[in-house]
């Protein structure tokens, strides 16, 4: 069996912006003809999940929060792949929880 590299990143800088954008504002039905700038703002402002299989970006999904105790799951699948509930969520559910 070959070996597959997944990563799932949070690091702003791995996310491949034209593939969100283009994927937003030309497949998705919620954000069609969004705007680069808009698409580039919401990621500036939100925790991002970016799923990468072999070094490309497969998946992403964007928490709006106040990174304290508020976040609302913004979720966009790329590629065909269910990134919120087979990536993000499990691996959101694995982080610190408050007591």
């Amino acid at each position: 069996m070959a070996h597959v590299d997944i990563q799932i990143t949070t690091d702003p800088a791995r996310v491949d912006v034209d593939l969100v954008h283009r994927f937003l504002s030309e497949s998705s039905y919620w954000a069609r003809g969004r705007s680069r700038d808009v698409v580039l703002r919401s990621i500036q402002n939100s925790l991002c999940f970016t799923l990468l299989v072999d070094g490309q970006q497969v998946g992403f999904a964007r928490v709006a929060t106040d990174r304290a105790v508020f976040g609302y799951l913004n979720p966009a699948h790329n590629r065909q792949t269910t990134f919120t509930s087979t990536i993000a969520l499990p691996a959101m559910r694995t982080g610190k929880r408050e007591p």
